[in-house]
């Protein structure tokens, strides 16, 4: 969903800047859509969403929201605050009682990330991994068909040389972006890399050239979201949670 109109944070369509809890927004946007069925911000054209967006306005009034509990429409609300300096980091997102089932009343409490570096196998250490391997990205990886793109950048298939192996190639310019935005990308791949948990993308890889980044990435099959729901219908809270 790189740069889908819907999952956009409202900061982004504003003029202060915007730093990385936009995407815990995209999170709560992925989160409502799962439970619900459709979008929160829904409309015919991508302006009219945008509008929605900037407004900021959603509820859980439909006929799909009376089987989902308290608990999970308090999480996703966290994930949709509109103010992003009141919005949860990952980690107190993690902690909310409705991921880890503590229903103590507690409504984040601190967690320490597990860091669990993964990566090919020709990777040896952490600091191999951080640094990336010797050679650049055409050195270790076959470009395939492109997945998805959008403002951020462009998402393509790939397949590791030496083992086969498929993965996502996240391709971003350089030249697009201002100093906050470089930084923001390596925030990104660091943040990624310190995560282990089986419902996060995890990153193998990292490389930089002048004009370009390139993140590697688990490939994710399972297709467009909506177009799963569309063909299934809405997920339950208990699958959602898993």
């Amino acid at each position: 969903m790189v740069g889908k109109p819907r999952y956009i944070a409202p900061e982004v369509l504003g003029d202060d800047g915007y730093d990385l809890k936009y995407d815990i927004w995209s999170a709560g946007v992925t989160a409502y859509t799962l439970m619900a069925g459709y979008h929160p911000f829904e409309a015919d054209h991508d302006v009219e969403v945008y509008q929605q967006i900037v407004d900021g306005y959603f509820d859980f009034k439909g006929p799909e929201w009376e089987t989902v509990s308290d608990q999970a429409k308090d999480f996703v609300s966290k994930l949709l605050t509109y103010k992003d300096e009141e919005r949860p980091t990952a980690e107190e997102a993690l902690s909310h009682p409705w991921i880890t089932g503590d229903n103590s009343g507690v409504p984040f409490a601190a967690a320490e990330p597990q860091i669990v570096w993964s990566a090919e196998p020709a990777v040896k250490s952490k600091d191999d991994f951080v640094s990336g391997r010797e050679g650049g990205f055409d050195d270790h990886y076959d470009l395939g068909e492109l997945l998805g793109g959008g403002e951020f950048g462009a998402v393509y298939k790939c397949t590791h040389k030496e083992t086969g192996n498929e993965r996502a190639a996240k391709i971003m310019e350089k030249a697009e972006m201002d100093k906050w935005e470089y930084d923001a990308v390596i925030e990104e791949f660091q943040i990624l890399t310190s995560i282990d948990n089986p419902n996060v993308i995890r990153v193998y890889c990292f490389y930089e050239t002048d004009e370009k980044f390139y993140i590697v990435q688990e490939l994710a099959k399972g297709g467009e979201l909506f177009d799963e729901l569309e063909k299934h219908g809405r997920l339950s809270e208990k699958d959602v949670l898993t």
